[in-house]
């Protein structure tokens, strides 16, 4: 009882003290024509600040019992306030009574509480007095009224007697003024005279005036002149509907009114200040009504629907534009006006021309812009192609109908009419407008980008000079090299087949324009010798003043270097490679031909960035497919005039792989690694939007260079594929089933505990093991399975034995080094002689000699140790004894045999193990080549995501 009793004390104890630290606020503000109150109660803190006030509704029972934040003071104004107007109480804020008295203003800024708008606002404290004077103030009709000319910035106040309200300086006060009594209740009933009745006033109250104080209404003389009414279209929105509505000007002089035809009056005033008359315009109606006909007549053919007597509305778009672009214009030519209004949405204006707009802003970023001329201005269309990016997408535009125009809302709210065709090719080139990195009136891009002003240019475009100079560079960008433009040295010793005589001229274009590009031929078709070919022809002309950089597999920089000895032995080639290479550093002067691994350049990337170099050439590329990987990253910051790309997989899993190629020849080209996902990669391999993969293809086109061994087919004999299937026996299959069972089931629960990359691993496992029974159970216990009888290993013994008897050659390839062991036990079992190269294997060059000089009929290769590099013609047969997902990585082995110098027929035999994960394995590889060929078409295609991901790796085991 005691403790309840207590806590009730101590918050009333609390409410009390909050009570008495809290005040009434008086918050006065004037609109302009009244002056308005409304209180609050709020604490003020330490620093002056008033937070949180809180509005007070006044109670009459307060004034007798008030409570602590009312102090006499505020008792007593508050009193006064409801006996001046009893009904203020109920809202408590409002404007205040017009009977209130100056006293009464001035006891409330007496408080200190008085405040101007708000709480926090400046102390309204009283000011000087303030000489005002008064005046008749005559309107645009002539009509007078008489009123206080108080200075700027002040308003008066009709208290009693009046009171001035300064805005700026926070300042009511009183006005200094010795008008009688009797002008003052004049001026607070503000009289208004209209010219009519100027006279009768002076004549009843003008000597009373003069008595007072107060200046007396002129006498204004009334002047009507002819007049000839124009005509007037206002297009203008009244609700949901646009209107037009026929209107009629008058003016005299300075003077002008404007008048809706079904306006009743017949005449208007109008006061003329410079001339101090009132004129009265008198309308025609005669003349207003043949204006009307004509414009009924030249209506006609926009199926117009009369709202009143002097508007209409139309049917739709087709008609508004019939009207906007058609017969407005006709009728402007006759003279009429046209007024549009704010909010109008169908008027409609045509472009008369588009001009492309395009300059450089320094050595690596140029302006581009398109300006559209409209009435004689010219306006920016970059903004409108925003919005139009907003609401249609891509596809959208294109399967629009031919011909088709789209409005473009102009900021002054006309529409802009432009081909659907016209906008989606903009679009298509613009890429940044669509991804909203663009609003203002042109684009900052970079110089590697220059040659969107060519695709942007439909033939219609307008060029200022200096526009057409960088139009004249960007279209050399995507002519074809010409083959006269080059003669190869007589030193160099190799003959060039046609299509590699097109690929050197194009390594030329690329050097004369400042420009990188991936030459993409099949593998097989030459690289190296077009590469070494154009390397010679600039040692010819002399412009190898410093080095050229080849960057390149160690597999490879030995045969870099025998080929350049052999067919370009007056280029002065230096292999940098192995730790005594640091010595060599300093004897680079005169060197031509500069050749290091992807490994040592990162590791001497130091040193590259201070060596000039002429030009940089990557040779398998696609080694910095993975833009993140430390090979990538200093690749990117190795410096030349212009750097190439040799591969013959730009792309083997994703769009991402062909962004980092160019970004490391042409940075900038394809906009940063986020913008290029979100608009490219994305949309085509998640969404299949086929008018982003064209889009795509239009703009690297020119800087891939690709021919097929199809394509070349004369210079290559046939190549025949064959597809072995075979059954497995049946003690292989009941291991194949147990394995596959198993890993189903342990899947199954563990990928619920387990994230997504994680679970990744988890089926790339369970597959191997499955492979590997494929191959033969040995390879997943060669305990347990031993002996278990392998029909893929017998076949192929079966077949190499043929193969030996027909004279014939032959290269086995393995992901598993284990499979090739076994099957090099097998041939050695047989009799048959062989040589085997995997990633344990340390001389390459001697044993891919050896093949080719006839020691063995039997090469035995790893697919990653032999996939790139070896050049093994002497073989007419390929194996691949069990499937990869990336059939790129098998085409490439294929290629180590079926490539220009092969004179014989090749067979190619793939061996697939009957119904189990190697066929399902075959028939995804197919559907990722059909993409990556489709990608090569010019993206043709629906294309969906390139790399294997969870989905597609479950769907194997099941």
């Amino acid at each position: 009882m005691s403790s309840r009793f207590l806590q009730r004390l101590r918050q009333q104890q609390s409410l009390d003290n909050r009570e008495k630290n809290q005040h009434l606020y008086y918050l006065l503000n004037h609109d302009g024509q009244r002056l308005s109150l409304s209180l609050v109660v709020a604490r003020v803190e330490p620093n002056g600040h008033i937070p949180a006030p809180q509005n007070y509704q006044l109670q009459p029972m307060h004034l007798e019992q008030p409570p602590l934040f009312l102090q006499p003071a505020d008792i007593d104004l508050l009193r006064s306030l409801i006996q001046t107007e009893p009904d203020w109480t109920r809202a408590s804020c409002g404007n205040l009574p017009e009977r209130i008295s100056q006293a009464w203003l001035q006891a409330v800024v007496a408080t200190g509480r008085a405040r101007a708008g708000t709480a926090d606002n400046a102390v309204l404290c009283w000011g000087k007095p303030l000489a005002a004077t008064c005046g008749w103030e005559i309107d645009e009709e002539g009509n007078q009224q008489l009123d206080w000319r108080p200075p700027p910035g002040v308003a008066i106040v009709d208290t009693h007697p009046p009171v001035y309200w300064h805005s700026e300086c926070r300042q009511l006060g009183s006005l200094a003024t010795d008008l009688d009594p009797r002008a003052l209740a004049w001026l607070r009933r503000r009289p208004h005279l209209t010219p009519q009745q100027v006279s009768g006033f002076i004549d009843a109250r003008g000597a009373s005036f003069a008595e007072w104080g107060l200046p007396k209404p002129r006498e204004i003389p009334l002047h009507s002149p002819p007049t000839t009414p124009l005509p007037e279209l206002r297009l203008y929105r009244q609700g949901a509907s646009d209107l037009l509505q026929l209107q009629f000007h008058y003016t005299d002089n300075s003077l002008a009114v404007t008048v809706a035809a079904a306006e009743p009056e017949d005449s208007y005033r109008r006061y003329d200040s410079e001339a101090g008359r009132v004129v009265r315009l008198r309308r025609d109606r005669e003349a207003e009504a043949l204006w009307q006909r004509k414009l009924e007549t030249a209506l006609s053919s926009c199926d117009p629907r009369a709202v009143r007597g002097d508007s209409w509305r139309f049917s739709g778009p087709a008609q508004w534009q019939t009207l906007t672009l058609k017969v407005v214009p006709e009728l402007q030519q006759k003279g009429w006006r046209v007024t549009v209004e704010p909010g109008f949405r169908h008027y409609y204006v045509e472009a008369k021309r588009v001009r492309l707009d395009a300059s450089f802003l320094d050595r690596d970023w140029f302006d581009l812009a398109l300006n559209v001329e409209i009435d004689g201005e010219m306006l920016p269309l970059l903004p409108l192609l925003v919005d139009c990016a907003r609401r249609y997408s891509q596809a959208e535009l294109q399967n629009l109908d031919e011909g088709m125009e789209l409005p473009l809302a102009l900021p002054d709210g006309r529409q802009l009419l432009l081909p659907a065709a016209r906008l989606a090719r903009w679009l298509s080139v613009l890429v940044e407008l669509r991804v909203n990195r663009a609003s203002g009136p042109s684009l900052h891009l970079p110089r590697a980008q220059l040659d969107r002003l060519s695709s942007l240019d439909d033939g219609d475009l307008v060029r200022t000079p200096e526009t057409e100079a960088l139009c004249q560079q960007a279209q050399q960008r995507r002519t074809p090299p010409g083959l006269a433009l080059f003669q190869l040295p007589a030193e160099f010793g190799a003959e060039l087949r046609n299509y590699q005589n097109v690929g050197v001229a194009w390594l030329q274009q690329r050097r004369r324009l400042g420009l990188g590009g991936i030459l993409a031929d099949d593998m097989g078709l030459g690289k190296t010798v077009q590469t070494l070919a154009h390397l010679s022809i600039e040692h010819q002309q002399g412009r190898l003043q410093a080095p050229v950089l080849v960057v390149a597999p160690t597999s490879l920089l030995h045969n870099w270097r025998q080929e350049a000895a052999h067919f370009a032995p007056q280029l002065r080639c230096t292999l940098l490679h192995g730790p005594g290479r640091h010595r060599l550093w300093q004897q680079l002067q005169g060197q031509h031909l500069l050749l290091t691994s992807y490994a040592l350049v990162a590791n001497d990337i130091e040193r590259w960035k201070r060596q000039p170099l002429s030009a940089v050439i990557l040779d398998e590329a696609q080694t910095i497919k993975n833009s993140r990987a430390r090979v990538s990253r200093h690749a990117r910051e190795l410096a030349a005039p212009y750097k190439i790309c040799l591969t013959g997989t730009p792309m083997e899993n994703h769009f991402g792989e062909l962004w980092s190629l160019f970004d490391f020849m042409m940075p900038g080209f394809l906009d940063d690694e986020s913008h290029f996902q979100r608009y490219y990669r994305k949309p085509i391999e998640h969404d299949g939007e086929q008018t982003r993969a064209e889009a795509l293809m239009e703009r690297i086109a020119p800087y891939i260079l690709r021919r097929t061994k199809e394509e070349v087919a004369q210079d290559l004999p046939p190549k025949t594929e064959v597809v072995v299937r075979l059954p497995l026996s049946d003690t292989q299959r009941d291991c194949y089933e147990t394995l596959r069972q198993q890993s189903v089931e342990q899947l199954h629960l563990r990928l619920k505990e387990k994230n997504q990359g994680e679970g990744r691993v988890l089926i790339l496992n369970a597959l191997m093991q499955l492979r590997q029974a494929c191959c033969d159970p040995e390879l997943v216990s060669a305990q347990a399975y031993r002996g278990t009888q392998s029909a893929k290993r017998e076949h192929l013994l079966e077949m190499v034995k043929e193969l030996v008897e027909e004279g014939r050659t032959a290269l086995v390839f393995s992901q598993f080094t284990r499979m090739l062991e076994i099957i090099a036990a097998d041939l050695n079992a047989s009799g048959i002689d062989h040589l085997l190269l995997t990633g344990q294997s340390r001389q390459r060059a001697q044993l891919v000699e050896k093949f080719q000089t006839g020691a063995a009929p039997v090469f035995l290769i790893s697919l990653k140790a032999g996939g790139t590099g070896l050049n093994l013609t002497r073989a007419d047969t390929v194996i691949h004894y069990d499937p990869w997902w990336n059939s790129a990585a098998e085409s490439q082995a294929t290629d180590r045999a079926y490539r220009i110098g092969q004179d014989k027929p090749v067979f190619v035999y793939k061996l697939l193990a009957e119904d189990t994960v190697e066929e399902k394995i075959h028939a995804l590889q197919q559907h990722k080549r059909n993409l990556l060929d489709q990608l090569y078409r010019a993206a043709e295609s629906h294309t969906e995501q390139l790399a294997l991901d969870n989905a597609d790796l479950l769907s194997l085991l099941q």
